[in-house]
């Protein structure tokens, strides 16, 4: 029984990283192929900001990707983006989904970014479920300690939670 469970939970997560993967796969070109500058300082001043936000995602993504592939043995990985964030490959994907929005705020790029940030989510929440069910202890020390998404979240949070006492 805990087998099936086991086999159902990392299917269910493989799907899910693939569709998250294919979500920002479809982002890339509707945002540069249906691209329509305005005046030409916003224009460059988007791009800017674009490129920006996109370089950092990627570069969010390919580190924790690196990381995660040095390291696959040791568990948890709770140094470099992964003691930072408990999901910065998608995090890269959602920032990099934010650049592309950025670059071409089309009705086409929001409902596609949207779309990333329910798969990336939903992929999250099924990988932690996984890990909880493989490593219970040691897992839910790492979510008390690292949050979901903003840096730092749980430790800001537990300076606030002082004032309710």
């Amino acid at each position: 029984m805990v087998d099936k469970t086991l086999n159902n939970l990392v299917r269910r997560a493989e799907r899910l990283r693939l569709i998250n993967k294919g979500v920002l796969m479809v982002q890339i070109p509707i945002a540069i192929l249906t691209n329509t500058p305005s005046g030409l300082e916003n224009y460059l001043n988007s791009k800017f900001a674009a490129m920006t936000a996109i370089s950092a995602g990627l570069i969010t993504a390919v580190t924790a990707r690196i990381k995660l592939h040095r390291e696959k043995d040791k568990f948890p990985i709770d140094t470099g983006v992964y003691g930072i964030v408990r999901h910065p490959t998608y995090l890269g994907f959602r920032v990099i989904s934010l650049g592309l929005i950025i670059y071409n705020p089309s009705i086409e790029n929001l409902i596609i970014g949207g779309a990333l940030l329910l798969t990336s989510e939903l992929t999250a929440r099924a990988e932690e479920k996984m890990m909880e069910h493989i490593h219970p202890v040691e897992y839910l020390q790492y979510k008390k300690n690292v949050s979901r998404w903003i840096p730092y979240l749980n430790k800001i949070s537990g300076l606030f939670s002082s004032f309710r006492t």
